[in-house]
């Protein structure tokens, strides 16, 4: 016999069952329903016209104990017909609820049947112990709530708290209590120790339902976690999302201002205030997918401390890289003590390419031509040096200096201070080696100096 043929054969005895063990019990209720009609139908002329003689005549009429009860049981039919007649539900000897009809009540067995198999995995059948009587009232029960009733009584089946990611069912756990804090001891594995400054929450959507399983189906909170975290080839079935809200100072960097001075020559500048840096305040919300770091975007953002500019003071004033009027102009106010080509000292060079002006220490010294410098320091025995090349080429020294006043890449004027008369380096005394250089050779300063 196929599975179909059993249940329908375990209907039909279930349904003979019915007719003859409860025709009983149906009659006298039956029986019962109608002789109380009759007592009432009855006891109320009886009680109308007590009530007319006693007051015309004073006579009464005296009605015994089945008056009352009479009474009592016409107040009970009111009852009765406010209500409809009905089936009740028995598990064994208790009444687990109400229905309509047998056909209600079979088609709620073959539910609960085909639930209960669908959960246990074979065919499974509700045993004779479940059965239904007549009533003459009844308020019917809610359907799912007698089938969830009776599936509580099958073998092998428990209620229990199905936890869905994305709407799958992944695992089942005794309690909504018991898979609320599995969720949670997840959540806290990615929770910040600040909590006040941090958001955790499931990247999926995640509940938990109350549902009918097989007792096998049901596992530990620990096993439940370990699928969660690593059910999917080692790669977790819920992502946790977690933001945090971090703050951090950065700096403003100053900017550079250029003030033009027409009084000042071309390429010389100087910086007539320092810049400073200035600081901001930054609010970022970082977000995390299960640890690791996501994104970032900023929340706010707010000025500690204005950076202050930088400014530079630059010359305009056209500087000539040529001789003025074509010669050169003396360096510095002196006496010549050496002059150029051979000589015969103890100190220094004896082919002396250059002229000695003899002059106090400090003396100013300046171009002898417009031009740009390309040297401004120490030179081995030249002492401190400053070298001025000329648009033609041509260059000028000036050597032995105690004091430099410009530095490489400055532009100077003809008589323009560029530095003073000293004795550094090889010298026997103060003064300034003056040198003119044309086409890479040391020539006689004084043929192109004024005479």
């Amino acid at each position: 016999m196929n599975t179909r043929t059993k249940r329908f054969s375990v209907k039909e005895k279930r349904s003979r069952d019915f007719s003859f063990k409860h025709l009983k019990d149906c009659v006298c209720d039956t029986v019962y329903f109608v002789i109380t009609m009759l007592c009432t139908l009855i006891a109320i002329p009886l009680r109308f016209i007590n009530l007319c003689l006693s007051r015309l005549c004073s006579v009464r009429i005296v009605v015994g104990r089945g008056f009352c009860l009479s009474f009592i049981c016409f107040a009970c039919v009111v009852a009765v017909f406010t209500l409809s007649p009905g089936f009740a539900v028995f598990n064994g000897g208790e009444c687990i609820g109400y229905v309509r009809s047998v056909d209600e009540f079979e088609t709620i067995l073959a539910r609960t049947e085909q639930t209960a198999s669908d959960i246990l995995g074979y065919d499974y059948t509700i045993p004779s112990d479940i059965s239904c009587r007549f009533v003459p009232a009844a308020e019917p029960t809610d359907p799912v709530q007698l089938e969830d009733m009776l599936l509580s009584t099958v073998d092998g089946v428990a209620k229990s708290s199905i936890i869905t990611v994305d709407g799958e069912a992944v695992a089942a756990v005794q309690s909504d209590s018991e898979a609320q804090e599995v969720l949670n001891d997840l959540l806290r594995k990615f929770t910040s120790e600040d909590s006040s400054s941090s958001d955790t929450q499931f990247l999926n959507s995640v509940q938990v339902d109350s549902q009918y399983v097989a007792e096998s189906d049901i596992k530990e909170a620990g096993q439940v976690a370990n699928i969660l975290s690593s059910g999917n080839n080692g790669e977790p079935l819920v992502n946790v999302k977690t933001t945090k809200t971090v703050s951090h100072v950065e700096s403003i960097p100053y900017e550079t201002e250029y003030i033009y001075d027409d009084s000042l020559y071309e390429g010389t500048s100087y910086i007539e205030r320092e810049g400073t840096d200035g600081s901001v305040l930054i609010v970022e919300e970082e977000t995390y997918i299960d640890g690791e770091f996501s994104f970032s975007s900023i929340k706010s953002s707010g000025v500690l401390i204005e950076p202050v500019n930088k400014i530079v003071v630059k010359g305009t004033k056209f500087v000539s890289t040529y001789p003025t009027e074509g010669f050169y102009q003396w360096p510095t106010e002196g006496i010549i003590t050496s002059n150029f080509g051979y000589r015969n000292v103890d100190i220094g060079s004896s082919g002396h390419e250059g002229l000695d002006i003899g002059a106090p220490s400090g003396t100013p010294i300046v171009a002898s031509a417009s031009g740009t410098v390309i040297f401004s320091d120490w030179y081995y025995g030249y002492g401190y040096l400053i070298i001025v090349e000329h648009v033609n080429g041509n260059q000028t020294y000036y050597a032995h200096c105690s004091e430099l006043y410009v530095a490489e890449g400055d532009s100077v004027e003809q008589g323009e201070l560029i530095g003073a008369v000293g004795c550094t380096g090889i010298s026997s005394g103060d003064h300034l080696h003056f040198a003119i250089k044309i086409d890479g050779i040391f020539v006689d300063p004084e043929d192109y100096l004024p005479q």
